[in-house]
């Protein structure tokens, strides 16, 4: 429904007029299926209607009339509506999965899992030697890794469990605590730029990290017609404007926006009805598998103070420092912008 851009509310409809008599004259809005009884309140309607005060509830694009708006919200739902039902429910999956936040983190967080990733069901282009194909992805496996998942090529970068003995290793690398396996090189600069990420990326079990293995490169998928393939052989088809793959940043945006609900601040929920059906779905089976469910990156920008609050943390910091006499950070004054030095330990 097209939301007016001055508060990005929707219309509120008329109340329909009760125990309309059969002979009484009434005047029918059809683009907002609205009756009214008096002849000037259905003008009003029409009028506030045809201003440029509306925008499109998908796209967001502002300075439309009503019935512009309606169109576009249209022609986006028709977009919407070509993507498989694969990329569907994984949308939904990993939308309800989020929970509420702002449209751009909802979607790109989606973008990101699903750019590299098939999922079961999904219909797929694979290059072969007689040309390009088209199959469906009929199951998802996991490469096995060598040495039992604790090695990688003979590096010895240990599982995040293992993680780094404080105060032993120093910069002579990583170290198994109960298996005492030591790296090969001396210093991590020895350490290729591919596995040196490998080894930020197992020894942090931090929720807000992302997600862990599969990566796109350790799936092996296996066609409708019975072979298996590798991610870089297969490739989604083009939309129907061949203007790139269906599946775009642009197009999981208004996918949020079309399946979700907002609050006051513009944080976007999955609808109740796709949000139940969501969390009665198992992603590993039906979607792709995954060690854990990817999580949304807090990648907001920082804040600017204002000059109460500049104020109060430079008071705390003034605090700070004169209860703790070593190791604090201290205020240096008059200066347009606070320089915080620190205290040389005496």
């Amino acid at each position: 429904m097209p939301l007016r851009a001055s508060d990005r509310q929707p219309l509120a409809p008329n109340p329909t007029p009760p125990d309309t008599h059969p002979t009484e004259k009434i005047f029918y809005c059809e683009p907002t299926k609205e009756v009214f009884k008096s002849h000037s309140e259905y003008v009003d309607r029409l009028v506030e209607l045809k201003q440029n005060i509306w925008m499109c509830a998908v796209s967001f694009k502002k300075g439309m009339t009503y019935l512009e708006a309606q169109q576009s919200e249209e022609k986006l739902a028709t977009r919407i509506a070509q993507l498989p039902i694969p990329i569907h429910r994984a949308l939904c999956c990993l939308v309800a999965h989020f929970g509420s936040a702002k449209v751009e983190k909802l979607s790109e967080a989606c973008y990101v899992f699903l750019k590299d990733r098939f999922l079961i069901g999904e219909p797929v282009l694979v290059e072969g030697k007689g040309g390009v194909s088209d199959f469906t992805i009929a199951g998802i496996r996991v490469k096995k890794k060598k040495g039992g998942g604790k090695m990688k090529n003979g590096n010895g970068v240990q599982n995040g469990q293992n993680g780094h003995q404080d105060g032993k290793n120093g910069q002579n690398g990583h170290q198994n605590g109960k298996n005492g396996t030591q790296n090969d090189s001396d210093s991590d600069d020895d350490m290729p730029l591919s596995q040196l990420k490998l080894t930020v990326s197992n020894s942090t079990e931090n929720p807000e990290s992302g997600y862990l293995d599969p990566e796109p490169q350790n799936v092996i998928y296996t066609l409708s017609n019975g072979k298996d393939t590798k991610t870089a052989d297969i490739r989604r088809p083009t939309s129907r404007n061949n203007s790139g793959s269906y599946l775009s940043r642009e197009i999981v945006k208004f996918w949020v926006r079309c399946c979700c609900d907002f609050d006051g601040t513009l944080n976007y929920q999955l609808k109740p009805a796709l949000r139940n059906k969501a969390l009665n779905m198992n992603f590993n089976d039906e979607c792709h598998p995954v060690i854990r469910m990817p999580q949304l990156e807090n990648t907001g920008k920082r804040k600017s103070l204002s000059n109460g609050e500049l104020e109060h943390f430079i008071t705390s910091q003034s605090k700070k420092t004169e209860n703790n006499s070593v190791g604090e950070w201290q205020v240096e004054w008059p200066l347009k912008r606070p320089n915080f030095t620190k205290i040389p330990k005496t």
